[in-house]
């Protein structure tokens, strides 16, 4: 608990602070589909709200692909990290990868090769 106090005050005092917030399994429940997750309005709304508190910057983060995890949260004007920070739109948009180009074409060879080689498998 003392440390709490510690960093509350930290948080209090600070010119700026950065909130990052996981999606799946946080924001939104876990389903049979990542397809099927939606954020509820309340989580939107809080967000939102946040996100215009002068202070604070918004991010969500996730292990999804950042195009399906701004498709999930569709909020403009957050920090989206995807890929599990392999990926990073800022809220003016900019994205940033951190990747190159040729290991996506490499990652999808080997799905590919492995969709083929289990396809068998129930």
């Amino acid at each position: 608990m003392e440390a709490w106090a510690e960093e509350k005050e930290r948080i209090r005092s600070a010119s700026s602070v950065l909130l990052l917030t996981d999606c799946d399994g946080t924001l939104v429940e876990f389903k049979d589909s990542p397809s099927l997750v939606e954020l509820p309005d309340a989580g939107r709304h809080l967000l939102r709200e946040l996100n215009c508190l002068p202070r604070l910057s918004v991010g969500v983060v996730s292990g999804r692909g950042i195009l399906d995890l701004i498709g999930c949260v569709g909020i403009p004007g957050l920090w989206y990290v995807g890929n599990h920070g392999y990926e990073i739109q800022a809220p003016d948009g900019a994205y940033m990868p951190f990747y190159d180009p040729g290991e996506v074409n490499y990652l999808q060879a080997i799905a590919r090769e492995l969709s083929h080689a289990t396809r068998d498998i129930p």
